[in-house]
């Protein structure tokens, strides 16, 4: 072949050299279908079947912790008839009768929340012996009406009170009797 021949393409030439930039077109084309298509068939079907495993796997998880759940559901009355039948022969009836000490210890400190401080409470039946100190004398006599008007007390009396030199304060122990239960106030 001659330079000459390289210069100047012929009709031939030409026409290969068209022809096989169409093929490249028409290649890339196919090419870019095929992922679009594949992307689509991604996206559009095997996105959504995985999530309806991820789905189905989590209801199935859900269904068994409920089936868990039931069954304990199920044993909770023969627990709960257990505990009654030892609780109930735990306790005796003289025992039952006395103030709930939770409700005790509540008004106790509902009332000596008010400018007093505990120092100890000792709880004996339906009897509180309370040690604290007091702003004064007086605070603690308010302190002895607010206790005798509760509904769970009975009676509330200052068994000693001394009132301290240095400070002022009133240090004093008082005995709270309660409500025992089938006994009016």
């Amino acid at each position: 072949m001659r330079k000459n021949q390289w210069k100047h393409p012929g009709k031939t030439k030409m026409n290969l050299a068209a022809e096989e930039g169409q093929r490249v077109k028409r290649a890339c084309r196919l090419l870019v279908c095929v992922l679009l298509g594949g992307l689509a068939v991604t996206v559009g079907i095997w996105m959504p079947i995985a999530s309806l495993r991820e789905a189905r796997e989590s209801f199935l998880q859900i269904k068994g912790e409920i089936r868990d759940l039931e069954q304990q559901l199920s044993q909770y009355e023969q627990i709960e008839q257990r505990y009654r039948r030892y609780d109930d022969s735990a306790i005796s009836s003289q025992e039952k009768q006395l103030p709930d000490r939770l409700e005790m210890l509540q008004a106790i400190d509902a009332c000596f929340s008010q400018g007093a401080e505990v120092l100890s409470v000792h709880i004996e039946e339906s009897r509180a012996l309370v040690s604290g100190t007091h702003e004064n004398l007086q605070s603690l006599s308010r302190l002895v009406e607010r206790l005798r008007q509760e509904p769970a007390v009975s009676d509330a009396t200052v068994s000693s009170a001394r009132t301290q030199e240095s400070t002022g304060r009133a240090a004093a122990e008082v005995v709270i009797d309660f409500v025992i239960k089938g006994e009016g106030p």
